[in-house]
């Protein structure tokens, strides 16, 4: 992951260095930052490599003319494709899926939107228009959060780095904090701060003469139902989420996998396994309370497909000792007790990889949880 920083306002090249500073744990790599002081605009940059690590891949990156400048975080899985659609056209510098958007954006306004496959949370400056153009993934995969009092606009990949700058301490949101206590997360756009809001995922924002505008890029079609027989859904279905793993496979980087024993992420292993040259470094999680324990099945599936696998055995004191450490972390709060042992799993994983598969969204698309019986 990286981190992305910005605003619209009366800061300074001091501030954006402090909002990319404190974005520093989500990209390593490198830091940038542009600020256009006549325009009052900032944008800065902590930078995870994945794809095309020379200094070529930094940003904030511009186009060719200088005009046009992006923040990005997360991936383009189909760049490769938008790019030789784009190439009679434009020169590429880079291998990265960063020119590639700053191109698309260029050829298809806010429209190039629609031409993408991935991940992503990224903000442009378009020096000719003076406008800021940023968008989020149709799934909310990558955070962008922002705060706007009317005049100002701040943006950044966590609340904590809009904190560092603004003039005044937000007021808690209690609408929010009700929302939290009934559903045990913070639903979009609200943060649980008045004035700080997360851009909702398929949704993309403009602001130009000191007016937000935010629109809905997307959104899940039901109206066409499509008529298979059982054998052909398998195998669409298997067809697809090959697709999908090969496509996240795409890397200048170690990548791994989260590995539980469960059929999701045993099911991404299978596909990373195959289409892998070498065998897959798998990681998992062990409980010493043999309840919670399924390390067992995890070590089953890597025997099955032969992968380097990595098992932590952890406590429940280990657990209780990470409290602290995660609410530096969490911007805003949240009940889901999994994100303790997953915390641990993505720290042992970082140890050997930088890119990490999962099987997360798989209940959620495929009906895994037991509400699902009852609807």
């Amino acid at each position: 992951m990286c981190g992305i920083c910005g605003f619209s306002g009366n800061y300074t090249q001091s501030d954006l260095s402090v909002m990319a500073d404190t974005l520093a744990h989500r990209g390593p790599d490198s830091k940038g930052d542009v600020l256009y002081s006549d325009m009052g605009i900032g944008l800065g940059h902590r930078r995870l490599a994945i794809i095309d690590l020379s200094p070529a891949g930094n940003q904030p990156m511009y186009d060719d003319s200088g005009d046009i400048v992006i923040v990005f975080n997360g991936e383009i899985y189909n760049f490769q494709t938008i790019r030789k659609r784009l190439a009679a056209n434009y020169t590429f510098k880079s291998n990265s899926d960063t020119e590639v958007l700053i191109n698309a954006y260029k050829e298809w306004g806010t429209d190039c939107l629609s031409k993408l496959n991935g991940m992503f949370s990224f903000v442009i400056y378009d020096k000719r228009k003076r406008l800021l153009f940023g968008a989020r993934d149709k799934i909310g995969e990558k955070p962008l959060k922002y705060y706007y009092d009317g005049k100002n606009f701040v943006f950044a990949s966590e609340v904590k780095a809009i904190l560092k700058i603004i003039k005044h301490a937000p007021e808690i949101d209690p609408v929010a904090i009700h929302h939290y206590l009934t559903l045990q997360y913070v639903p979009s756009p609200m943060t649980g701060f008045k004035n700080i809001y997360k851009l909702p995922p398929a949704h993309y924002f403009i602001f130009q003469n000191g007016n937000l505008e935010i629109k809905k890029y997307w959104s899940l079609d039901f109206s066409n139902k499509d008529v298979h027989s059982e054998q052909e859904w398998e195998e669409i279905i298997i067809k697809e989420i090959e697709r999908s793993v090969k496509m996240r496979m795409i890397a200048d980087v170690p990548i791994g996998a989260l590995l539980s024993g469960g059929l999701d992420s045993s099911t991404v292993v299978a596909f990373m396994a195959k289409n892998s040259p070498k065998p897959i470094n798998t990681f998992s999680i062990g409980f010493d309370n043999q309840m919670f324990d399924e390390s067992q099945y995890a070590k089953i599936v890597s025997d099955l497909y032969s992968t380097s696998h990595n098992t932590l055995m952890v406590t429940s004191n280990d657990l209780m000792e990470l409290l602290p450490t995660l609410m530096d972390y969490y911007d805003e709060p949240i009940a889901d007790n999994s994100i303790l042992p997953t915390f641990l799993v993505s720290k042992l994983t970082r140890e050997q990889v930088t890119v990490a598969l999962d099987g997360d969204g798989g209940d959620e698309n495929f009906a895994g949880y037991d509400r699902y019986n009852i609807v």
